[in-house]
């Protein structure tokens, strides 16, 4: 319906969301989650050990392998962001780092790579987390106005 052929998901954990994100096959679809244990709670607030990460990515790796236009990275966002250039996606889910932060960092970030006129979506906009003042801040800095959605779903249209 919105023409969503580039596609990336920023926190990806077992991949359910993902598979949601990706049931109209896209043209690329970009997953990109760390996967790893390093005592920073607010990006693995799960509290997994490194086992258990290891094997989500496995699960995760095992469900899209037939799937040839989804992309895996390894990698802290901040770090992954560099691979694109901007107007790339149509669609970026932040669902990263919860810290306000980080989260604040990624919506930075990843916000230039949309696309005008696409969006830019998140989760956990709720008050245990850090993403509520990230995602405001944002918003507030950039004229932009909040879209919700959902219990704790959160979007903005790039200008």
């Amino acid at each position: 319906k919105y023409k969503c052929d580039y596609v990336c998901e920023l926190g990806v954990d077992k991949g359910e969301n993902f598979l949601n994100m990706i049931a109209h096959n896209p043209k690329v679809a970009v997953a990109i989650d760390s996967w790893i244990e390093d005592g920073v709670t607010s990006r693995n607030d799960g509290h997994h050990s490194q086992e258990e990460l290891d094997n989500m990515y496995k699960y995760f790796k095992s469900s899209v392998q037939n799937k040839l236009f989804v992309q895996i990275i390894r990698d802290y966002t901040f770090n992954a962001v560099k691979q694109f250039s901007d107007d790339y996606f149509d669609f970026v889910y932040v669902d990263a780092d919860h810290s306000a932060e980080a989260c604040y960092i990624d919506i930075v970030n990843w916000y230039p790579k949309v696309k005008p006129g696409k969006f830019l979506v998140g989760h956990d906009y709720r008050r245990r987390f850090g993403v509520p003042s990230a995602v405001n801040k944002f918003i507030e800095e950039n004229n932009l106005e909040l879209i919700r959605f959902g219990h704790s779903n959160w979007a903005v249209i790039k200008t």
